[in-house]
């Protein structure tokens, strides 16, 4: 999963990770965003280990940030959004659980992953690696609740018809602001009486 040291970029330097300053802890619930890649030979996947992963969380205030990693020039490359995935066509969405966390406790994750900047694989080090690594730095409840879901690596992409590339498409739609909050009503109400507290190391 890992590559070697010398593989991977000092740091954040060369990732879109915009600075985050909201360092209010609140509970926020985190969801697992997939979309089908899109690919000349494969056409539209189905299969969920061909899908490309995020990671979606939205505060109870219904703030959102998006973490999720891109090729770019051969590295996995990290990206820190503060919005939800703008295009929701194809998206299919899990929720893994509730946590009491920051907007900065997650930038920090983001920015000090320890696969940013590595070599790029499509079967053993891609967005779904990231993912992974990066839910497990945050709390292993919801570790393993990701663990329920197979990345790639147990699937021959090639044996399927090739290396696969994500087209990302970035509209805006006041679609997206209504799928969210449809998306959260229910859980607030449903939450436990102690919510885990996410603790950086």
């Amino acid at each position: 999963m890992s590559s070697s040291s010398s593989s991977r970029a000092v740091g954040a330097s060369a990732t879109s990770v915009p600075d985050e300053y909201d360092s209010t802890d609140r509970e926020a619930q985190f969801f697992l965003f997939t979309r089908p890649l899109e690919d000349a030979v494969l056409g539209h996947a189905e299969h969920l280990e061909l899908h490309h992963w995020a990671l979606v969380v939205i505060f109870e205030d219904e703030s959102v940030r998006t973490l999720e990693a891109f090729e770019s020039g051969g590295k996995l490359t990290p990206t820190f959004s503060k919005e939800s995935p703008k295009n929701l066509n194809g998206y299919k969405y899990w929720r893994l659980g509730l946590l009491k966390t920051s907007p900065l406790k997650l930038h920090k994750v983001v920015k000090n992953h320890s696969l940013n900047g590595s070599d790029y694989q499509i079967n053993t080090n891609n967005c779904q690696h990231w993912v992974k690594a990066a839910v497990r730095d945050i709390s292993s409840n919801l570790s393993k609740a990701l663990d329920e879901f197979r990345t790639n690596d147990g699937c021959n992409i090639l044996n399927l018809g090739g290396m696969c590339s994500w087209a990302s498409s970035r509209s805006s739609s006041n679609h997206v602001v209504s799928f969210i909050k449809n998306l959260t009503e229910g859980h607030w109400s449903s939450k436990p009486s102690t919510t885990e507290v996410h603790h950086l190391d």
